[in-house]
């Protein structure tokens, strides 16, 4: 019979510092960042990483890396419907706009991870622009129709938008490696079709 038992702190931390080589690697990987909890430990182990695969790898790794995005996009999206609900007053707004601009921050860090190629790295930060944009939007629109004021004058205290909270992309890479100019980033199926969010 075998015994499952769980990690011990120092097996954790050896896990945490190993570096990702295999796309066996980097899908469990991106099965952990799904799910969260860990985001931290896993961006950095992420960072120390490096992507010597295969071109064909490097196309099924920008498809992993768009599809692990647009879930935790969702969830922020989520999180944040959620907290405009339950608003009882400006404050209650407010907090519910930090945290989801908190969450696309941390998000902002795995898309421009170092081991990314740069085409990468550009193309997941256009996808979290244009959500924060969308959402922005949305929150305007749902601020007009609310007769309290309250989301109204939270979002114009604090736009989800706002310059310095969510960076500008900051691309490094040079693009002269072929594996760099293959990794093109696509949006999900269905992505593209805009849909109205009911905050």
């Amino acid at each position: 019979m075998k015994l499952f038992r769980r990690r011990s702190a120092d097996e954790e931390g050896e896990r945490k510092s190993a570096r990702l080589v295999t796309y066996a690697d980097w899908s469990l990987w991106f099965e952990a960042f799904a799910r969260g909890g860990d985001d931290d430990g896993l961006l950095m182990q992420a960072a120390i990483s490096d992507l010597n695969v295969s071109s064909a790898t490097i196309d099924n790794i920008g498809r992993r890396a768009t599809e692990t995005l647009a879930q935790r996009l969702a969830g922020v999206g989520a999180m944040l419907q959620t907290g405009l609900r339950r608003i009882v007053s400006e404050q209650d707004a407010v907090r519910a706009i930090l945290n989801a601009r908190g969450a696309f921050v941390l998000l902002r860090r795995y898309a421009e991870l170092p081991c990314w190629p740069a085409t990468m790295r550009e193309a997941l930060s256009g996808l979290i622009d244009q959500h924060v944009a969308e959402r922005q939007k949305n929150l305007l629109r749902n601020a007009a129709e609310d007769r309290t004021g309250r989301l109204a004058t939270a979002i114009r205290n604090n736009p989800l938008d706002r310059v310095g909270l969510v960076p500008p992309r900051t691309v490094t890479g040079t693009g002269s490696d072929p594996a760099e100019a293959r990794a093109i980033v696509g949006a999900p199926d269905g992505a593209s079709q805009r849909r109205r969010i009911l905050i």
